[in-house]
């Protein structure tokens, strides 16, 4: 009877993985699919740094990819179609291709986990308080073009702490409008907060910096990254847009008492939306 019961338990779970549904042979698997974005995301890296044309250097860069990986610009234009049209598939591999990012970002120098390698100073004035994935690839596609973030504030934390959001950007796009928004806040114990916000046009590093008023003490400070979505983008659905982040850092820095001044005038006090959660 244990016996027979073994062999139909093995049997169903047979009949579950048969039954899970596969991309079609006419397309690229998942693996290689990711494989091609993340050397895409490395060639579109070198045109950058590469002297000369920058848009004929990322063709040729592309070009080589697809020889690489013995396809044509057409087999890899019609897998992204169905990608694009299987959004829950192209998420996995957003998620696989932010990992190895971000594991990239730190073999080349950026801390990792809560370790403060590049930051933390031997008071604890200054120390990374980032506690996400040093990288992540956004589309814009929803709800895959945000990325929300939240710190809750620690015994650490004192009044007038300021912090910097440090972050290198990289658009991978065939075509539309590369455009970004990155914002820092802050919530103070009275409930008060104070936000900034910036936009993102390029592959560049950006940095984003709040100070807290000396009589301000911070409940957590907050934020999000957006892939902006503009009317021409409705033209063309199934092309790549991707917006990556990564390199992150979040800065906490405390200054001494004879530097204090009030910022109470260069702050915006507003009111901005809860992080938005993914």
């Amino acid at each position: 009877m244990k016996r027979s019961k073994w062999f139909f338990l093995l049997f169903a779970l047979f009949v579950v993985a048969g039954c899970k549904p596969t991309v079609p042979s006419e397309y690229l698997q998942p693996d290689e699919m990711e494989d091609i974005l993340y050397d895409y995301h490395m060639a579109e890296a070198m045109a950058r740094l590469s002297t000369g044309n920058r848009q004929i250097n990322e063709k040729v860069y592309k070009y080589t990819i697809f020889e690489k990986y013995g396809i044509t610009e057409a087999q890899f234009d019609s897998s992204l179609v169905y990608y694009m049209r299987h959004t829950e598939r192209l998420h996995i591999i957003y998620a696989n291709l932010s990992e190895r990012i971000s594991k990239e970002s730190e073999s080349m120098g950026a801390s990792s986990g809560n370790t403060f390698t590049n930051y933390a100073s031997a008071n604890g004035d200054t120390v990374d308080i980032w506690n996400r994935s040093r990288a992540f690839v956004l589309s814009k596609n929803a709800p895959f073009n945000v990325f929300s973030y939240t710190v809750k504030a620690d015994t650490s934390f004192r009044k007038g702490d300021g912090f910097e959001l440090r972050f290198n950007s990289q658009f991978i796009m065939q075509d539309g409008v590369r455009e970004g928004s990155a914002v820092l806040a802050l919530k103070f114990a009275n409930d008060s907060v104070a936000s900034m916000k910036a936009s993102v046009y390029a592959s560049q590093p950006n940095v984003l910096r709040l100070d807290a008023p000396i009589d301000q003490s911070v409940k957590e400070v907050k934020g999000y990254f957006l892939f902006n979505k503009h009317s021409s983008d409705q033209e063309s659905t199934t092309t790549l847009k991707l917006m990556i982040i990564k390199d992150i850092t979040l800065i906490r820095t405390r200054k001494r008492k004879e530097e204090w001044k009030l910022q109470t005038d260069s702050l915006k006090i507003d009111t901005i939306m809860p992080p938005i959660k993914r």
